[in-house]
């Protein structure tokens, strides 16, 4: 099915970026969730105790995921 118009699939970004969190958070590093665009790995680096990066080869996932968790596994404040 082909997309109608150039729009992101919002959906589809949402749901990778939430299999490579849940990798990553289970086992440290994130080893199937990739882009649908490059077909490479999504990389998460933690910026901060409440801070992820995320990205890939393309672009297409670049940036922070802020305030989700800490690192110790409780609830993120958002910043630092």
């Amino acid at each position: 099915m082909e997309p109608s118009s150039n729009k992101p699939n919002n959906d589809l970004t949402l749901a990778i970026t939430e299999a490579a969190l849940r990798e990553f958070l289970q086992g440290g590093n994130v080893t199937s969730a990739r882009c649908d665009v490059c077909g490479e790995l999504i990389v998460l680096e933690w910026l901060s105790p409440t801070a992820l990066s995320i990205k890939c080869s393309c672009g297409k996932f670049h940036g922070a995921l802020r305030g989700i968790l800490g690192k110790e596994g409780g609830a993120g404040e958002g910043g630092r």
